[in-house]
């Protein structure tokens, strides 16, 4: 914004009360000038970061500083512009209390209130430019920061991206080495530690199985993980079913290993047929199963008349048992007639004792 030249003016000795009482309201409702160091300071301040984190950023600010520079030399000179108008106006002021003020200065009062509006006008201007620049200024530092930030979380992300490439590309080397039964521990085991990656596992394996295929035909082609691992469970199914028909052929050889006739074609003993032949020969054996044989025999009579003279004593007891309980039932019967007869006679006696006492004959006088 282009400033106009100031119109010079000469001051009257003398002007009206009426327009020097305007100007004197007007100079009293002027707002003090804004520091510029103070709002300069925020645009300074973040110029190093923005110009490192970013070069069409610093580019563009290199422009904005010198703008800011020869804002802040015009807003210094409107300034001291400014002061300069306030000391004339407070002379004037002075002096139209000492001095009659001639009619002819109304007009170079309208004027100086015309500048003074407008370098008031300019000097908004300004400050809203400033503060246009230090908001720019502070998106460019925001934008610094979260530049930094995503730096710092893509160095993290790369970092760890490579740490796992690495411990895969060793993890699948060691794999390779390993047999099946041995890497199917090894998958268990990181399945319980929550460490198993299948993505990779799968990638690995698709992988390895491009590189034989590659090398088989030397045809490039592409598989479906899904179809891939599919056909893996088919083919781990088909192997499963060939290790349990395996080992149904290793228990049918070890059944007729053990129904084989005990010697071969020489006479040669074999197997457990030769260690129980070598056993059955032996003396001392021989000797100690007639042994047992004899006592097992003794036992066997002992426990039979054992068993006789338990059934001899059973019976013995049960005929006994008889008895008691044909004698307590004599016993019992003979009591109930002893009570029976007991009872026939208390009931005799007393009759007869009613009888004497409704003829008003006692006992006594009977006997």
């Amino acid at each position: 914004m282009t400033r106009k030249p100031r119109k010079s003016r000469t001051r009257p000795a003398k002007s009206t009360a009426a327009p020097a009482k305007k100007t004197t309201t007007t100079t009293e409702n002027l707002a003090p000038p804004r520091p510029i160091a103070s709002d300069l300071t925020t645009v300074d301040r973040c110029n190093p970061a923005v110009s490192e984190a970013r070069g069409p950023a610093a580019q563009t600010t290199g422009p904005l500083l010198e703008a800011i520079a020869g804002n802040e030399s015009l807003l210094q000179q409107l300034v001291a512009e400014i002061s300069e108008l306030r000391a004339e106006l407070k002379v004037v002021t002075e002096a139209k209390a000492t001095e009659p003020v001639q009619t002819n200065w109304t007009q170079p009062d309208h004027e100086t209130q015309q500048t003074l509006d407008e370098l008031e006008q300019e000097l908004q201007t300004f400050r809203i430019q400033v503060n246009t620049l230090e908001a720019e200024n502070r998106q460019l530092c925001d934008d610094n920061d979260e530049l930094r930030q995503q730096n710092s979380d893509l160095a993290s992300k790369v970092a760890s991206s490579n740490v796992r490439q690495s411990v895969n590309s060793a993890t699948s080397d060691s794999n390779e080495a390993l047999s099946w039964e041995q890497r199917k521990q090894l998958i268990l085991r990181q399945m319980e530690e929550d460490t198993f990656d299948a993505e990779s596992f799968i990638n690995n394996t698709i992988a390895k199985h491009l590189d034989e295929s590659d090398e088989d035909d030397g045809e490039s082609w592409m598989i479906d993980p899904a179809d891939y691992v599919e056909q893996m469970h088919d083919e781990l199914e088909h192997r499963m079913e060939e290790l349990d028909r395996r080992e149904r052929e290793i228990k049918e050889l070890n059944h007729l290993l053990e129904q084989r006739p005990g010697t071969s074609d020489d006479g040669v003993a074999i197997g457990a047929a030769a260690i129980a032949g070598m056993v059955d020969s032996d003396e001392l054996i021989q000797e100690e199963r007639m042994r047992l044989q004899q006592l097992q025999a003794e036992w066997e009579e002992k426990f039979r008349k054992s068993e006789i003279e338990a059934s001899l004593e059973r019976a013995k007891l049960s005929r006994e048992r008889q008895e008691l309980s044909r004698k307590t039932a004599e016993l019992e019967e003979q009591l109930e007639h002893l009570r029976h007869d007991t009872r026939q006679a208390e009931q005799a006696e007393g009759h007869s004792r009613k009888w004497l006492a409704k003829l008003g004959l006692a006992s006594s006088d009977i006997d």
